[in-house]
């Protein structure tokens, strides 16, 4: 079925890996010439590629060569979600759960967030019982160290409640599935009760990448979950309905490499600024405060304005409002000046508002 990576396999070019990656990903092609081109382009890759990677581009060219949509794919996929156990040697067992990939990953990302915050109470607690044994050793008194411990207080021997928890993040992550599974809520250690409600109040992050024509429902394919596989239109879409920015990617037509990514909205950080920067409305003569203004694209967003500092001023809605509808226009210069040109031709420069601190005429008391 696939002549070409048999024969670079053989040759050294490939490893083994890399041949399964191309037959298992390559297989659910029927057309032969569709096949073909697709193990030709894949080959390549892999010459030249880990495993991994390898992997991931085959995956997404499988994906755009396959003749049924990926909601079509996906569907069918979903209909075969189910839960397998596997018992293992010396009483263990696997659990395998066949979920659609969005679930999967925000499922390992919210445990993930929950282990590493346990961790992090647990080094902070192991951090304090270090100090008190520094101190405790100053002023003379006894306490029990345990060498091999790195210096940290043996608290077996003196509060045999107080233990730390040395449990790897992996091992913190199957557990805490299992208590959630099996309770609801996420068990934690008596020594970190106080820190039971912030795990509970943790959610999963992903992040999606898909066309801008998947998102407008034209086209079904391209969405992605972290670079890393292929995730039905739908669920994309919801997730881009639900959250708050998005962010815009520019790339390279030939070579397909991102130059820039871009957000339609401005960050926290990009608004602090503004708010300082602009403190009021910046059409001449309008005292309206920045915090009650909205942040404008001087370039429109939607013909390729960047949401960058140099594009955006706090403007209130009627003066956004004339902006966008009259015309009125308005030119970001250097320096954060705005040049506002009437419907006439006239011009004007809106200067930013200066930030004066008059000095004390005696030194301040120490």
């Amino acid at each position: 079925m696939f002549p070409a990576s048999v024969a670079a396999l053989e040759g050294g070019r490939i490893t083994k890996q890399h041949a399964d990656v191309i037959l298992d990903l390559g297989a659910v092609l029927e057309d032969a010439e569709v096949r073909a081109a697709f193990e030709t382009v894949v080959l390549e890759w892999a010459e030249a590629e880990t495993v991994g990677r390898t992997r991931a581009y085959a995956r997404q060219l499988a994906e755009k060569l396959d003749p049924r949509t990926m909601k079509e794919r996906h569907e069918d996929a979903a209909d075969e979600r189910s839960i397998t156990i596997v018992d293992l040697d010396n009483a263990m067992s696997q659990i395998i759960l066949m979920v659609p990939t969005v679930y999967a990953h925000a499922v390992l990302d919210r445990i993930t967030q929950q282990a590493e915050a346990i961790k992090n109470v647990d080094l902070a607690c192991r951090r304090e019982a270090a100090e008190a044994a520094r101190a405790a050793e100053a002023s003379g008194a006894e306490t029990n160290i345990d060498a091999d411990a790195g210096g940290v207080p043996d608290l077996d021997a003196t509060d045999p409640e107080a233990d730390f928890d040395d449990r790897t993040i992996d091992q913190i992550r199957a557990d805490l599935i299992i208590d959630l599974i099996l309770t609801g809520s996420p068990a934690i250690d008596p020594t970190l009760d106080e820190f039971a409600g912030g795990l509970g109040a943790i959610r999963a992050q992903v992040q999606i990448t898909m066309p801008l024509t998947t998102l407008t429902g034209v086209t079904e394919g391209g969405a992605e979950i972290d670079g890393k596989a292929p995730i039905d239109p739908d669920a994309a879409q919801r997730l881009a309905g639900m959250t708050r920015v998005w962010d815009r990617v520019m790339y390279d037509p030939v070579n397909a490499v991102v130059l820039t990514v871009d957000r339609y909205k401005p960050t926290p950080r990009q608004r602090r600024f503004l708010h300082a920067r602009d403190q009021h409305c910046r059409f001449p003569g309008c005292r309206r405060p920045a915090r009650r203004c909205q942040i404008d694209h001087n370039d429109e967003y939607h013909d390729g304005g960047a949401t960058c500092i140099r594009n955006l001023a706090c403007l209130c809605v009627r003066h956004h409002t004339m902006k966008t509808e009259t015309d009125w226009t308005a030119k970001q210069l250097s320096g954060g000046r705005i040049e506002w040109t009437t419907p006439g031709g006239r011009r004007h420069v809106d200067e930013p508002p200066r930030v004066i601190f008059t000095p004390s005429p005696e030194p301040a008391p120490f």
